[in-house]
């Protein structure tokens, strides 16, 4: 908090918790390239609650990352609070973590309020049931969603049926973060 305090980052006091530890991963690297995911299950992102989601006055861009990661946040919370932020003519971006509670695509209602959905292949073929990157487009987009973008790690991503190449001129030692560096570029 400090840290974020001292390089200027705005920060909301009004939902700074002392009884909650804050979520750190730890990303162990396999010799295939493989990364395994350690984190504290009891840490704040597993913790979020709609309630502590505060928006401000000025908020122009809304981004939603990890979603799944909390077992309080679901879709029946999640409509109520995304339709007031579509009323706002706020921007909403979301990124999805792997199902937790078995969601699928039809159950996801607040979908009709996001502008831009993230999520990789084996996330979009857990929460669709299929394979085929068309057919998974195309349930997102029968279920509401307006973009879709499906990052296909090295391959790059598939929006709107059409796959866009990574660049295969760089040296990928480690695939730590490509995913949201891929969102926060995709942002930008």
């Amino acid at each position: 908090y400090n840290d974020l305090k001292n390089n200027r980052i705005r920060t909301n006091e009004d939902i700074l918790r002392k009884d909650m530890e804050t979520s750190v991963s730890i990303v162990l690297i396999q010799e295939d390239g493989e990364r395994i995911l350690v984190g504290n299950k009891e840490g704040s992102v597993r913790q979020l609650k709609l309630s502590d989601i505060k928006i401000d006055e000025d908020c122009k861009i809304l981004v939603f990352a990890s979603m799944f990661s909390s077992p309080y946040l679901y879709d029946y919370n999640l409509n109520p609070f995304y339709k007031e932020i579509k009323e706002r003519n706020i921007l909403t971006f979301m990124d999805t973590s792997s199902p937790k509670n078995h969601e699928k695509v039809r159950d996801l209602t607040f979908l009709k309020y996001i502008d831009y959905f993230f999520c990789n292949e084996e996330e979009a073929i857990q929460l669709c049931d299929e394979t085929d990157l068309h057919q998974i487009e195309e349930i997102f987009y029968y279920s509401g969603a307006r973009n879709v973008i499906i990052k296909c790690g090295k391959n790059g991503c598939y929006f709107r049926n059409q796959y866009y190449p990574a660049d295969r001129n760089i040296f990928c030692v480690d695939s730590t973060g490509a995913g949201d560096s891929f969102v926060a570029g995709f942002i930008i």
